[in-house]
């Protein structure tokens, strides 16, 4: 979440980091709770051939929350909204990889 909330100082240069950490805080706890809230129904149903729907209802809800709260928070418009939540989820990615392949480094090298 720290990580998420300087890609939002990148992106929104305004506001102080501690905001943009408070804001994190509560877009994570919104997914976390989607997520559990989709795996719960997907485990209460027989899945039909793999199919989840409350998983994909989950990020689909988690997609639309985000771009609501993002334009709430921080008052741009649509477009401009939008192009910055793509930013945010590629450089979240980006982190998401470097941080996986240095855990997998640490990981092989303490073997």
């Amino acid at each position: 979440m720290p990580i998420f909330a300087a890609l939002l100082r990148l992106l929104y240069l305004r506001r102080r980091y501690i905001a943009h950490l408070v804001f994190s805080l509560h877009l994570h706890s919104f997914a976390f709770l989607a997520i559990l809230a989709g795996v719960l129904f997907d485990s209460s149903i027989d899945a039909v051939q793999g199919q989840r729907p409350g998983n994909a209802s989950a990020i689909l809800l988690i997609a639309v929350y985000s771009f609501f709260a993002l334009r709430r928070v921080y008052g741009q418009g649509r477009l401009l909204t939008l192009l910055k939540m793509v930013a945010l989820l590629i450089g979240y990615l980006m982190a998401l990889i470097v941080t996986m392949a240095l855990t997998l480094a640490l990981v092989a090298v303490n073997l």
